[in-house]
């Protein structure tokens, strides 16, 4: 009865993490590491683990005009959608696997967004049109978003899984069921295809116009976004 001392060894930069065995829960890091007092025969397992880099798509060449931000305060409210191929994020070093964090490069804030949601989703289609993609799925909500200058990230409450080669479709979704005010500006780039499709409207609830499956019009304009 009492604790052990366990090493171990792993690469230059990877964090060594030890784990229950029976219910994967992470104990102690670092090498050596003592145990809990134990009186049995018991297994712990140890891993090598390099976190997750993110990477940046696009250069964020010129800062949007307010109709190229899905934060556009002329009219009340805006859904925006946003296409990424899959080939653009083979590109950046994605592999399959969880989008835990997205970031929008923003110049300047506006004022706050109510009812603010993000979802995500995938196609085949490698352009947009002026019908929105259905099927997506919530990762993120806020009922009053107020953003700052800077990457602005969203921690997504549910990850997003990509499947490694489908498209994927970012759409954000709000109304402050106004007339309009002061937009945010974000960073923005041309794209070799039709990467938005988005519909404005005055004195809307927020959930009437999430649910719009017609877009008002498209843009060959893409925010600068950060996947992690």
């Amino acid at each position: 009865t009492g604790t052990e001392s366990l090493a171990a060894t792993a690469t230059p930069g990877a964090t060594i993490n030890w784990y229950d065995a029976v219910t994967d829960t992470l104990m102690g890091t670092g090498s050596p590491w003592v145990t809990p007092v134990i009186d049995a025969t018991t297994t712990f397992n140890v891993a090598a683990e390099i976190p997750a880099i993110g990477s940046v798509i696009g250069a964020g060449a010129s800062n949007s005009s307010s109709l190229q931000s899905p934060f556009n305060h002329t009219w009340g409210g805006t859904k925006s959608q946003f296409l990424i191929r899959a080939s653009e994020l083979t590109a950046a070093g994605f592999a399959a696997g969880d989008i835990n964090t997205l970031g929008i490069m923003v110049v300047a804030a506006g004022i706050p967004y109510s009812e603010f949601n993000l979802n995500m989703g995938s196609t085949m289609d490698t352009a947009l049109t002026t019908t929105f993609v259905t099927g997506l799925a919530n990762v993120y909500y806020d009922p009053a978003l107020t953003l700052s200058a800077g990457f602005y990230n969203f921690t997504l409450a549910n990850a997003y899984n990509w499947d490694g080669a489908s498209n994927v479709v970012i759409e954000f979704c709000w109304s402050n069921n106004n007339t309009g005010g002061t937009s945010a500006m974000v960073k923005v780039d041309a794209t070799p295809f039709v990467a938005e499709s988005y519909f404005r409207v005055d004195n809307q609830a927020p959930a009437v116009l999430c649910a719009t499956a017609t877009a008002t019009g498209t843009y060959s304009y893409r925010p600068q976004f950060y996947l992690n």
